[in-house]
């Protein structure tokens, strides 16, 4: 039983924050992992049946045990091959390998014809026109799959219920909370895209205007989260760090003090936008925010962010709370102040500026 456990975890693994069989295949666990394979197909080629005491793998019910030795075999050579050039991955997520985004996706085409098992070729085309049309397939958020609920393809329903104003960032963290509830320094990234230009340099005044910003975010993010655990990890502890004097000042006891992680992410994302407008004078658009949200999520890669949430970046990738956190912030930000265009005024340029919508 233990046998066949390990081999589903390492068959199945997504999360390269997991431990034991549950982590992706990478150089530090390969040899372990590769033992156990080995020991694990000598085990299932020594199974015989009890009534003739036949090979399993000779009798009518090889299938299941034959697939487990051609998936050990295929995964110890992909892993040889796709670490090597000019692939050269560092880890292999096993999860990736299998069918689940078939099945999900032709269960979707299913549903749409009340589960119609052989759709004609103008219905295939049909449904499959309508999930791109209403981009039901968020391959920014959730990859390339969605699970299979009721409430996560609102394609061919008009609900009846009052219209929720959450991002996709906060639906996913509410759905994936814990059921328990229990009560920083500066980024730094070698990535190109975080390099600020000295028009993009942040002074201790834009520093304290931001907390406050950042302050008005955690207030509106805790109105729609859910998690305890990450509405305990948006407000700081310790607020006696000069960057607060600002809401110091204008609190009377109601403002929010924001974590040193949030006050992070905000300051990160106005010295992007400030880096963006001092080095191009065209109007930005829809495409270009999206953009710039994205280069800060990038910034964040490998960065120790919220570490009172490691546990939850275990588990489904969909439940990585810490991810959907960072990107709920930003969406909140984006949508509680205003990013005016740099544009030119008779020759003159006018700065844009952050206006919060209380």
């Amino acid at each position: 039983m233990r046998i066949f456990n390990n081999l589903f975890d390492i068959l199945n693994s997504r999360n390269l924050y997991d431990f034991g069989f549950k982590k992706p295949l990478s150089l530090e666990n390969f040899t372990d992992v590769c033992s156990f394979l080995l020991e694990a197909k000598d085990y299932i080629k020594g199974l015989k049946d009890s009534v003739n005491g036949r090979s399993i793998i000779s009798t009518n019910r090889k299938t299941g045990f034959v697939g487990f030795c051609v998936c050990i075999e295929s995964l110890m050579n992909l892993y040889n091959m796709l670490t090597l050039p000019p692939f050269n991955l560092k880890f292999v997520c096993t999860y990736k390998l299998s069918q689940d985004h078939l099945e999900l996706f032709f269960g979707k085409i299913r549903r749409q014809f009340g589960y119609n098992n052989n759709p004609t070729v103008t219905q295939f085309i049909s449904a499959f026109k309508t999930h791109i049309v209403h981009s039901d397939v968020q391959d920014i958020l959730r990859g390339n799959y969605l699970t299979l609920e009721v409430d996560a393809v609102p394609i061919l329903t008009v609900s009846s219920h009052r219209v929720s104003h959450e991002t996709p960032s906060m639906i996913a963290i509410n759905e994936s909370r814990p059921m328990l509830s229990t009560p920083d320094t500066e980024v730094q990234s070698s990535s190109s895209e975080c390099s600020s230009s000295n028009s993009a340099l942040m002074s201790a005044h834009v520093g304290k205007i931001c907390a406050y910003i950042a302050g008005y975010v955690v207030y509106k993010l805790q109105k729609s989260i859910q998690c305890d655990l990450c509405n305990a990890a948006l407000t700081a502890s310790d607020c006696s760090s000069p960057v607060y004097d600002l809401i110091r000042k204008k609190s009377m006891g109601s403002l929010t003090f924001p974590s040193q992680d949030v006050l992070k992410i905000c300051m990160l994302s106005e010295k992007m936008f400030r880096s963006n407008v001092s080095s191009s004078h065209q109007e930005l658009n829809n495409y270009k925010i999206t953009h710039l949200i994205h280069s800060v999520l990038k910034c964040f890669i490998g960065i120790d962010c919220f570490p009172s949430l490691t546990s939850h970046m275990l588990g489904k990738p969909l439940e990585n709370h810490v991810i959907l956190l960072i990107r709920s912030i930003i969406d909140q930000l984006k949508g509680s102040t205003r990013w005016l265009p740099l544009t030119a005024d008779k020759g003159k340029t006018k700065q844009r500026g952050f206006v919060v919508m209380q």
